[in-house]
């Protein structure tokens, strides 16, 4: 079963190649991927390492969480499953409001004052 990892608080400068270099120290590395941005193609300083077993997973989060890489220290952690919201709040439904009947007022002649 494989085990995805939050790299975080890493210089802009690691690349992917770097980070699987780090990681295969603690065990066989099946996917990285440091997080670019877009528009400017930078790193945004964060990233995500997939170990073959949580075992290797479990070492790597306690020897490498604090450790310097590249003049940073890096935060590694589990990561958490992604929320399915595409960048905003799904509004909830909410059945429609009834209006209540507007009252009625009995027919008065204006004229004579009476009902009818």
């Amino acid at each position: 079963m494989p085990s995805k990892l939050y790299v975080g608080n890493m210089d802009y400068s690691v690349s992917n190649s770097d980070l699987e270099a780090l990681f295969s120290t603690m065990g066989q590395v099946q996917n990285v991927a440091v997080i670019m941005d877009i528009f400017t193609g930078r790193s945004k300083g964060f990233g995500y390492v997939e170990m073959t077993n949580a075992e290797d997973a479990s070492k790597a989060i306690e020897q490498l969480n604090d450790t310097e890489l590249k003049g940073r220290k890096i935060t590694v952690k589990e990561a958490k499953p992604r929320k399915s919201s595409f960048g905003w709040r799904q509004p909830q439904w909410h059945p429609p409001k009834r209006r209540p009947e507007p009252r009625r007022r009995p027919l008065v002649d204006s004229r004579t004052g009476r009902q009818g």
